[in-house]
């Protein structure tokens, strides 16, 4: 099976990000209290290490979903829908995590020298494991990571995100990957 992957650059004009800013929520709206019913394992590392879910939910069997995260501080990590770590997969910096269908891209801004790299994993459905499928490395440092899937290709396309002091122009450099 081929695999493609293209990153493009991310830039709007000031402009036309004004326009699709929401406005505020009145000063009246009620504050809501929710509690969670599930939590994952705690991560290894302290301080500011757990980050950046992303739920993928399992083809045909919706209790086999699993939560992807990213352990900023050295992994990125796989739970259950009970909260459960099943896999741990070491060595991945990652500062976010998304995923479309069965791909996951972990944006790991330690990668490379602190030049960053998106990692990208398929995730085998019957093991709910990730498996590594290839490093990319970023122009910028891939400090978050977005995916998005093209319904007439049915490619996937991610656009890597510099942290924000690095990006004075409001966009991100691009770098095309076959």
């Amino acid at each position: 099976m081929s695999f493609a992957i293209t990153v493009r650059r991310a830039a709007l004009p000031a402009a036309v990000l004004a326009a699709l800013a929401l406005p505020a929520a009145p000063a009246h709206a009620a504050a809501a209290s929710v509690t969670a019913t599930v939590e994952t394992a705690p991560v290894s590392h302290s301080g500011d290490a757990a980050d950046d879910p992303a739920i993928w939910v399992h083809p045909t069997d919706p209790a086999k979903s699993v939560v992807v995260a990213t352990d900023k501080k050295g992994a990125l990590e796989v739970y259950d829908m009970t909260g459960a770590r099943i896999q741990r997969i070491t060595g991945d910096y990652g500062n976010n995590v998304d995923l479309r269908g069965n791909i996951v891209v972990s944006a790991d801004d330690e990668a490379a020298g602190g030049a960053g790299a998106m990692h990208v994993y398929r995730i085998d459905p019957t093991t709910r494991q990730l498996k590594r499928l290839r490093d990319i490395p970023t122009e910028v440092t891939a400090h978050g990571i977005c995916l998005y899937t093209s319904p007439p290709r049915a490619s996937c396309t991610p656009f890597p995100t510099p942290p924000p002091a690095a990006s004075s122009s409001g966009s991100s450099p691009s770098t095309a990957t076959r």
